[in-house]
């Protein structure tokens, strides 16, 4: 939106008639700490007595001049951002001229009907009789109390302008944007600034923080983690390892296995989604350049780019990002790509593009034949696919930017797509023409009912807000249509909602909500579920705090039974590990895939429902992308339980309609990899293993598939330890029934040192992953076969193809 914020600065300026002159002056002497308002990325942990006070002040100090042109009803404000629970007990403004002006404390965006809440106190008058400098106001001495303001929100202070007042001043020095006249007369907003930046109101607030609280469920540990830059965040594990690596805006990271990563040095450029297009087993990428990445994985921890030999026909045309499906059930991932726009006076929108997998070898385009409706024009930002209707065939929902419709593609079972949105009720909500910014969205059962619901974050500018929709919280009625919840989930309007991600980060049954919030002086927004549609704020306990954030995803990247969040942010990457999730909440994960041959390894589409005895059904999907262009949650399915144990059953609807049931299933922190043939590969309780997930190896074996050998490496602590019997560790290699094929030693490590939490030797830690290379006897034929190591269990499916 920055052609457009330049074009209504424009008009503003031109507006400006007279400026007041510049003056210098002394601030009023801080009682306490000043502190810069500018909400801080990251978890800060320090101490502030209740008897500190606070000053909240954007401006520099010296004043750049006024607006003059106000007429009634017109309105000046700034906005805030409190850190702790404040109590607010004094007001200063920079005026110049006689008169009274009336002020007022607003939870947000100056009591702007159709987005704000309206006053938070009586509105208080201040006087001045001339000259120009500063005045303060006790706000207790005027309207009997204190004002609170809560934790980690918003509040803004200003005036309703009633005619010939003093002018308030602003600053000459650039902040993120916190300042904005309303112009009643033409219900317009305006921003204070110029091409080099946005200038502050010289109005100022000070308060007391109390009831001070620094231990929050989460941690920033991007930096200790090895993570840095990048707007995108899509999880996806590329090696087969068993835990999640992440690509950030064509960056690679691989998961070390123990809190880490490593930035591998492959650059796919641009946004880039996981999907195994070429169906042998591997992760493969799409990313957003010109001319277009398909990133083949070579299962050697490469890639080559194989557009090319695929016969990709490319456009040079603006691009947002790609999104794999199986548009038409035969197992081949196909590919979905978003385009966006060229800015100017009229902007120029460009189509979209649908391509078919032929047989993993060439990806044919078929928008015209399969998808026609999406040759319209628009600015298409996210793609979502999710088999809404359980009728065994992908459907697509797309996020579109510019006030445009969403699309709601809806397959006839061939691949075949109509536009369904609007009298599906998910194409926004039209307004003279007008719809919504939707940048991102994503499929979630939200409510418990067992269906996908759908929630979509809006950028909704206060001066577009009577054409422009907010976000969306559409609950699936049941019967194919939605009914959009937003003005009674208990979610606060933000003019900058970007990207929304869902998952369950306390494990009591009921989905979170996190909100990514993009322009700089916009911070992220995070939701407790209440499991019926309604959500609770929880930025302030949660320590989740990004300024200018974009991309956002869910997954536990250190396997320990809670979610974990990745945020792109100012700063660059933020990686909220889950450290105070409440240990008594059970949790399942489920990781599925199905058969090799199906060539959908990873089984895109799949989903699962959990049946509770109190008649709770939860459901989870594999669907790709989700919020924002190109990021992607875990694929591993994640249910938090609060204290259930045993679930009635757990219903897997498998690509292709496929329904598998499982009865009476454990639910108190187990692990479960199931197989679309019916197969449990893995099932692992966290409690039996003492809570320590480092005392368990992970195996990764590359390439996978493989012909002829094949490298299994083996990290972990504990990978080396003797087993029960005193033994020796190995690997062993099982065929489909049961049969032992191979069989490889594990070198044993030095004994002595300290002890870790599980009673083992620090020493007898793999301080690095442990090569072996297994080469089948001739005697054995293609399929699928089983590594083992035989002291933890820990097991890894393998395919040989001869």
């Amino acid at each position: 939106m920055s052609k457009i914020y330049i074009i209504w600065l424009a008009v503003f300026w031109a507006a400006l008639s007279v400026f007041g002159q510049t003056v210098e002056f002394a601030p009023p002497s801080p009682i306490g700490t000043i502190l810069d308002l500018r909400p801080v990325s990251g978890s800060r942990e320090f101490s502030i007595t209740e008897t500190e006070s606070v000053l909240f002040a954007w401006d520099s100090g010296i004043s750049s001049g006024f607006i003059s042109w106000l007429d009634a009803n017109d309105v000046e404000a700034i906005r805030y951002t409190t850190e702790y629970p404040c109590s607010l007990y004094e007001i200063s403004c920079f005026l110049e001229g006689y008169g009274t002006i009336e002020l007022h404390i607003w939870e947000d965006w100056s009591g702007l009907p159709n987005v704000a809440s309206g006053d938070l106190c009586p509105f208080i008058f201040l006087t001045t009789y001339g000259g120009s400098g500063w005045r303060e106001i006790n706000i207790e001495a005027e309207i009997g109390h204190k004002v609170y303001i809560p934790p980690m929100t918003d509040f803004q202070i200003g005036r309703i302008y009633r005619g010939a007042e003093p002018y308030i001043k602003y600053a000459s020095n650039y902040v993120p944007v916190c300042s904005h006249v309303y112009d009643a007369d033409s219900a317009t907003w305006y921003y204070i600034g110029d091409e080099g930046g946005a200038y502050p109101y010289m109005i100022r607030a000070r308060g007391i923080y109390f009831d001070i609280d620094t231990l929050r469920q989460f941690k920033n540990v991007a930096d200790s983690a090895g993570l840095s830059g990048g707007r995108t965040v899509a999880w996806g594990d590329y090696d087969n390892d068993g835990d999640d690596d992440v690509v950030c805006s064509g960056t690679l990271y691989r998961n070390n296995g123990d809190g880490t990563f490593t930035d591998v040095g492959i650059s796919m450029g641009g946004n880039t989604s996981w999907g195994d297009f070429s169906g042998d087993g591997l992760l493969d990428a799409v990313s957003i350049t010109y001319p277009l990445k398909l990133w083949r994985n070579n299962g050697d921890r490469t890639f080559t780019d194989v557009a090319d030999s695929m016969g990709f026909v490319d456009y040079d045309e603006p691009k947002n990002c790609g999104g794999f499906g199986d548009i038409d059930g035969d197992g081949w991932l196909d590919l979905y790509v978003s385009y966006s726009e060229v800015w100017g006076d009229i902007p120029v929108y460009y189509p979209d593009h649908l391509y078919k997998n032929v047989a993993g070898t060439l990806f044919v385009e078929v928008t015209d034949s399969f998808a026609p409706a999406i040759s319209d024009d628009r600015y298409s930002r996210g793609i979502h696919f999710c088999d809404f209707d359980t009728d065994g065939d992908q459907d697509i929902y797309i996020s579109c930017y510019r006030l445009l419709p969403n699309y709601f593609l809806i397959n006839d079972g061939t691949g075949r797509f109509t536009d369904e949105a609007i009298i599906r009720g998910v194409a926004g909500h039209e307004i003279s023409g007008y719809y919504g910014h939707t940048i991102g969205s994503v499929w979630c059962d939200f409510d418990n009912d067992g269906d996908f619901d759908i929630i979509g974050a809006n950028l909704a500018h206060p001066r577009f807000i009577d054409f422009s929709d907010k976000s969306y919280i559409f609950r699936n009625n049941g019967d194919g249509t939605f009914t959009d919840l937003f003005e009674t989930s208990g979610i606060a309007y933000y003019e900058t909602h970007s990207s929304p991600a869902v998952g369950d980060y306390d494990n009591d049954g009921n989905l979170d909500l996190y909100f990514s919030c993009v322009y700089e002086g916009y911070h992220s927004w995070i939701y407790k579920g209440n499991g019926d549609g309604t959500f609770t704020c929880d930025n302030y306990k949660s320590g989740v705090w990004t300024d200018n954030g974009w991309g956002a995803g869910w997954s536990d990247y250190d396997d320990d039974g809670d979610l974990d969040l990745l945020v792109s942010g100012n700063t660059g990457l933020e990686l909220y590990r889950n450290d105070r999730c409440p240990h008594d909440n059970n949790w399942i994960k489920l990781r599925l895939f199905c058969d090799i041959t199906t060539n959908n390894y990873f089984a895109y589409g799949a989903q699962a429902r959990l049946y509770l005895s109190d008649g709770r059904i939860m459901s989870r999907c594999i669907q790709g992308n989700t919020g924002v262009t190109a990021c992607m949650d875990s694929r591993t399915m994640h249910f938090g339980l609060g204290d259930v144990t045993i679930a009635d059953s757990l219903v897997i609807l498998w690509p292709g309609a496929i329904r598998q049931v499982i009865p009476d299933l454990a639910v108190d922190k187990w692990v479960y990899t199931i197989y679309e043939s019916g197969v449990i590969d893995t099932v692992s309780n966290i409690e039996e293993r003492g809570n320590s997930l480092p005392t368990v190896p992970s195996i990764s074996a590359y390439p996978n598939p493989f012909n002829s050998s094949v490298t299994i490496e083996v990290r972990g602590v504990g990978a080396h330890r003797d087993g029960a019997q005193g033994q020796i560790a190995r690997i062993e290699i099982f065929d489909m029934t049961g049969r032992l094929v191979g069989n490889l030693p594990l070198p044993r490590a030095e004994s002595g040192g300290d002890t870790d939490c599980a009673g083992m030797s620090r020493s007898d830690s793999v301080r690095g992953p442990t090569p072996l290379i297994w080469t089948p006897d001739e005697s054995l034929g293609s399929g699928v076969y089983f590594v083992r190591e035989t002291a933890s269990g820990t097991t890894v499916r393998i395919v040989l193809l001869r």
